[in-house]
């Protein structure tokens, strides 16, 4: 027992010598640290070379310097200061000798100080341009330009950027309906290029099969599944221009007029309701009317329409089907000018007002000026006849500025009216069935653009859309003699209704090296309603909302004039559920 204590006080006293040596050491290099980082220098010299005054220190303060004798002698420092610590004071005298310091193991480490070899950064020249219709002076969008083998296409301002190491470019412009232009191109900003129309008198000639390959001299950029469609083309096409966009259309490849019918049609086999249709950024939910002569935006405002008929990327979703993209004109802001045309059916006019030569206001508006079936009925037999009545009504304005240097903006504004009813008389039974139905649309868009000179460029469009259909019947039963004495016998009226609200940003980033990269989000917002009220059931309401958002960014890369890759990524959000969906989707 006294064996085991013995060597339990032996092993206790060995823990203690260590521990006591290890917090000796601790002490001593805590007090040389602080000694060393709090105490005053007081320096006093005349002439003296910088070796000499590292020499005292040493000899005063106990700092401890390495440097080469040679390097330091030739630095002469006359200086009389007292610092607050030794960092402070070294940096003070060598702060002219071309020399830096480094503290090693409480060792000041004296060397020469590194020249930084001035890196030249390559030198880019910006170019940006606005494509223009000559005559005039209508901003062509989505145009087609090829620099340097890079091709690009152009906004919906008909602008591009774009950033290259030359500061004068070969560049070749192409639109549809209008002549290439081949020019040579200094680099500068708000420059203007206009296009000449290409319009052609054919005189008669005769079709012959031949096996030769038929170049197009217009288009040097073409893309699989992607139609551009010029909008002077509506002034050759047959009828009273009224139904324009549905008459060009159908009489493009993959594009089928459903059941031969005048107001719908099938692009790649996508049902009715799967195309998305846009207009200014506004999304229209119907795309025809009662009348089937008469389409849903009115032809004198289009200046573009563009199809993707499928395997679009990830800056566009929402749909299954395709995708439809109309732009309106931007209007003159250099002259007054007007337009109208009157047929059988509607009076059609638009009017472009300049302001103060930066702003344009145009309005464009199509009405049915008499009732086409005015005082006619259409008998079934000669007790019984139906009279109808139809009217429509539409309206367009929009408000822009002359393109700038620094940003662009437009609000557009739309609306329509379309109302169908009929009397069916059946004196026999002595009873009237009358019908009424009203469909009303309306959309409003506000676009900004804005430029980043060296950054790029970013736009934001907010844009609504409504469109509410109402439909009633009812059947009532007269006495023959006195037709004012009336009784409702039955009634069905039924309305609905689905809105759009979206936010949508994009950033594009300047072209370089054959990439053009950008990005976006949108946020959007659904609602619908249905209502019905009858005679039979109660009444009924329905209502429904969503809301999401996505985001995406995507490259494209021009590898030659007839490869073309793009890839991109999107992710859709759900808010209500909190689900999310990833779509990568490349392009080749």
């Amino acid at each position: 027992m006294a064996f085991f204590l013995k060597k339990k006080f032996i092993i206790l006293e060995i823990n203690f010598i260590i521990l006591k040596k290890i917090f000796t050491f601790l002490f001593v290099f805590v007090f040389a640290f602080l000694k060393l980082n709090a105490q005053e220098v007081y320096i006093k010299s005349q002439n003296q070379s910088l070796n000499e005054i590292f020499i005292e220190l040493q000899n005063n303060y106990g700092i401890q310097f390495s440097f080469d004798n040679k390097l330091i002698s030739n630095c002469i420092i006359s200086k009389t200061k007292t610092y607050n610590s030794p960092e402070k004071a070294i940096s003070d005298l060598i702060k002219n000798c071309n020399l830096d310091y480094e503290i090693i193991n409480n060792i000041f480490v004296i060397y020469k100080k590194q020249k930084i070899k001035n890196i030249k950064k390559p030198k880019y020249y910006y170019f940006s341009c606005y494509i223009l219709d000559k005559k005039n002076k209508e901003s062509l969008p989505f145009s087609n330009v090829q620099f340097n083998s890079n091709v690009l296409t152009t906004d919906l301002n008909g602008h591009f950027l774009f950033k290259t190491k030359d500061s004068i470019v070969n560049l070749k412009v192409s639109h549809i309906g209008y002549y290439l232009l081949d020019t040579i191109l200094n680099f500068g900003k708000n420059q203007n290029l206009k296009l000449n129309p290409a319009v052609h008198n054919l005189q008669e000639f005769k079709i012959i099969s031949d096996k030769k390959k038929i170049v197009n001299h217009n288009l040097f950029f073409k893309r699989s599944g992607f139609i551009k469609i010029n909008h002077n083309l509506s002034f050759f096409l047959p009828g009273n221009s009224n139904n324009t966009i549905f008459n060009i259309l159908r009489l493009q490849a993959g594009v089928l007029a459903s059941g031969e019918l005048n107001n719908d049609f099938i692009i790649w086999g996508s049902y009715k309701g799967q195309t998305l249709v846009l207009f200014d950024g506004i999304t229209l939910f119907s795309f025809s009317n009662f009348n089937d002569n008469i389409g849903a935006i009115n032809p004198l405002i289009i200046k573009d329409l563009e199809v993707k008929k499928g395997g679009y990327n990830v800056d566009f979703g929402n749909r299954v089907g395709g995708i439809i993209n109309i732009t309106s004109k931007t209007g003159n802001s250099d002259k007054l000018s007007g337009e109208l045309n009157i047929n059988n059916e509607t009076i059609n006019g638009i009017l472009n007002i300049p302001i103060a030569k930066k702003y344009t206001l145009q309005t464009s508006f199509r009405k049915t000026f008499y009732n086409i079936f005015d005082d006619k009925k259409v008998y079934q037999n000669e007790n019984n006849y139906y009279v109808p009545d139809y009217k429509y009504q539409d309206i367009n304005i929009k408000i822009s500025n002359k393109s700038t240097e620094s940003s662009n903006f437009y609000i557009s504004l739309f609306a329509s009216n379309d109302k169908f009813s009929f009397d069916k008389m059946k004196y026999n039974n002595k009873y009237s069935k009358f019908h009424y139905t009203e469909k009303t649309q309306i959309g409003a868009s506000l676009f900004y653009d804005r430029k980043w000179n060296s950054m790029g460029k970013t736009n934001a469009i907010i844009s609504y859309s409504n469109l509410k259909n109402y439909n009633k019947d009812s059947l009532i039963f007269f006495n023959k003699e006195n037709h004012y004495n009336r009784n409702l016998l039955e009634k069905n009226e039924i309305e609905n209704g689905i809105l759009n609200f979206s936010i949508n940003i994009k950033h594009y980033f300047p072209n370089i090296n054959r990439h053009r990269f950008f990005c976006g989000t949108e946020i959007i917002y659904n609602s619908s309603f249905f209502e019905k009220d009858n005679s039979d059931v109660n009444f009924i309401n329905s209502n429904e909302n969503l809301f999401r958002t996505n985001y995406f960014i995507k490259d494209e890369i021009n590898i030659n004039k007839k490869i073309f890759i793009s890839p991109g990524l999107r992710l859709d959000i759900l808010n209500e559920t909190n689900k999310f969906y990833i779509q990568p989707i490349i392009n080749l």
